[in-house]
């Protein structure tokens, strides 16, 4: 695990700031007690990984040892799940993220509640045999995305470094990769077949797309190389799919000026949906993850693209960014989190001014007495309609907002946020 910086600065002060702390309380009164029909799971997505998260931030901020024994306790029985529960590899849903989140934590302190021993490396073995399989028809090893597919994988084999069971999984991971690679006349790039498309999306592309999301496509890949390339691992194979992916997602871009930089996706079918401001689909991932990968690498211009992007996106007023939540993944506390981690890479003053804006948007979708801790998420019912509902996990509910608010009110710097990929280190 790599030490944290001691450069992190937080945003909120005054009205914002008050407002910010009792949301957080809320939040782990909600988590401590959540109400009935409110279901968690174990992953670390939506689930008790990612609660062991927030309680474990909130402790080191407010020295209450009630707060780390709750850490314990979510860990404790995510852990407990993975051992009778059948569970699929990827992060945000399987067992390498409940694995990224023990290995996180157990890092962070001995008192973490998992021991002196590491008990990770059955699951080090699992992965590397799984990924040494070649040809494996596996339905996880054909899935390349940050969420559910083998860069997800990587971000646990990054959060294990320097253990040389981590380099060599890294290495595979960089392998499969360019297996499942393409090459273009624009560059380098990964398909999704319709097998893999959510129905919405199958309904609009079923012949299958190009994904330009952090989430699930390119530009999460390519942070993600950008970080093997730093930790000197697979090259020169990981810096050249780098400048592949980077190459061909730059070719994407819309005309300067088109308020739209980049479509969510790029399919035969065309006419995808407009982009939003997020760290999901959108300009603020999209610059995060290419700012990452430049300075990785020392491309000044992905540096400047990056931050023209950036720029651009935090001119867009709010009633263009289609953000309806407060949540991580899609929503005003993702987007304050993100730009406030732009503001101390670049010492730009306009990302601050953002940052702060989309806390306070965040803060203001609060409505206490709703939902849980006063947020809900948009969700998909049996029918496919939006429904509201109350989420407590890392990525779509309260877990996530917690830890995001966290960030903008103490000097702690959000190691969490690796997870995401958007672990931008601040300027010196």
């Amino acid at each position: 695990m790599r030490p944290a910086s001691t450069a992190w600065r937080p945003l909120l002060a005054g009205e914002l700031a008050r407002r910010a702390n009792e949301t957080i309380d809320a939040i782990a009164c909600a988590l401590t007690d959540p109400p009935i029909g409110v279901a968690t799971g174990a992953s670390i997505g939506g689930g008790d990984a990612g609660i062991a998260l927030f309680f474990s931030y909130l402790a080191r901020a407010a020295e209450k040892p009630s707060y780390l024994r709750s850490s314990q306790r979510h860990l404790e029985g995510a852990i407990e799940s993975l051992a009778v529960t059948p569970m699929s590899p990827d992060l945000y849903a399987g067992f390498t993220g409940i694995a990224w989140a023990v290995e996180h934590l157990r890092a962070r302190s001995s008192a973490s509640g998992v021991g002196l021993e590491d008990p990770n490396e059955d699951i080090d073995a699992a992965l590397e045999s799984g990924l040494s399989e070649a040809g494996s028809n596996a339905a996880w090893l054909q899935r390349y995305d940050l969420l559910y597919g083998v860069t997800g994988l990587g971000i646990y084999a990054l959060e294990r470094l320097p253990g040389a069971g981590a380099r060599r999984i890294l290495e595979l991971i960089v392998e499969r990769l360019a297996f499942l690679s393409s090459e273009t006349s624009d560059g380098i790039t990964w398909f999704t077949p319709p097998g893999q498309l959510p129905a919405r999306a199958l309904l609009r592309t079923p012949e299958g797309y190009f994904n330009l999301g952090v989430a699930h496509g390119i530009p999460g890949v390519i942070a993600f190389l950008g970080r093997v390339c730093a930790a000197g691992v697979a090259e020169p194979r990981s810096r050249e799919l780098l400048k592949g992916a980077v190459r061909w997602t730059l070719a994407q871009r819309r005309p300067r000026g088109d308020r739209v930089d980049f479509p969510a996706w790029v399919a035969s079918s065309g006419n995808p949906p407009a982009d939003r401001v997020s760290w999901c689909y959108g300009n603020p991932g999209i610059a995060v993850a290419l700012l990452i990968a430049a300075r990785a690498v020392g491309e000044l211009q992905w540096e400047e693209e990056a931050i023209e992007l950036a720029r651009t996106c935090a001119e867009r007023p709010f009633v263009e960014s289609r953000v309806q939540e407060a949540c991580l993944c899609h929503g005003g506390a993702g987007n304050g989190h993100l730009f406030h981690r732009l503001f101390l890479a670049t010492g730009d003053t306009r990302f601050r001014e953002v940052a702060v804006a989309w806390y306070a948007r965040a803060l203001a979708l609060r409505t206490p007495g709703v939902g849980i801790a006063g947020y809900q998420s948009l969700d998909l019912d049996d029918n496919d309609r939006e429904v509201w509902r109350p989420h407590a996990g890392f990525l779509t509910g309260i877990a996530g907002i917690g830890l995001a608010l966290l960030a903008a009110t103490t000097d702690i710097e959000p190691a969490w946020d690796r997870l995401l990929l958007a672990d931008l280190p601040p300027k010196a």
